[in-house]
């Protein structure tokens, strides 16, 4: 319901009670998502962890080997994700920015998506690269460990272990 209409008074709440990291999904996922959290970021850029995300743009099944054309074309639209969130957010840089919904460790481990992430840090668009895995997380997981450039990961984990995606 936030990506609905901005509700700057429960994020003034939050950062009141503390909480200093925000999570925020691009606009093919989330809507307005990151226009609305960008009058709040306005106010507290320099007090905040910022960290939105955006997605590969490819179906790949989780167990496939990613070809070297849909890397580079999953690079492009992640990048271009990248700086559509900035645009949308209002800031030059972010602390993170994931690789979203991240289910195939063949495309997390290309040398396309690791190219194009650490040409962002150079570029000063982001500190850090991380990313979001709702399915095939081990393997995932594993695969952003050897690359070496992931910093962070966001993964669901329930009381009976792994959550996955598809199997619920």
């Amino acid at each position: 319901a936030l990506a609905l209409r901005r509700r700057d008074e429960l994020l003034d709440a939050a950062f009141d009670a503390g909480i200093n990291v925000f999570d925020v999904g691009h606009r093919a996922y989330y809507r307005n998502a990151e226009t609305h959290l960008a009058p709040f970021l306005k106010r507290r850029r320099d007090q905040i962890f910022l960290i939105p995300k955006g997605l590969s743009g490819l179906a790949l099944q989780p167990r496939s080997e990613v070809t070297r054309p849909q890397a580079r074309q999953g690079a492009a639209t992640w990048r271009k994700h990248l700086d559509e969130s900035l645009a949308d957010l209002g800031v030059d840089s972010v602390d993170a920015y994931y690789l979203m919904a991240a289910n195939n460790a063949s495309l997390v481990a290309s040398d396309e998506i690791l190219s194009a992430a650490d040409r962002a840090r150079q570029d000063g668009k982001l500190r850090f690269l991380g990313l979001s895995t709702h399915q095939n997380q081990e393997n995932v997981l594993e695969a952003a460990m050897a690359a070496g450039l992931y910093k962070l990961a966001m993964v669901a984990v329930t009381p009976a272990g792994w959550y996955d995606w598809e199997s619920k």
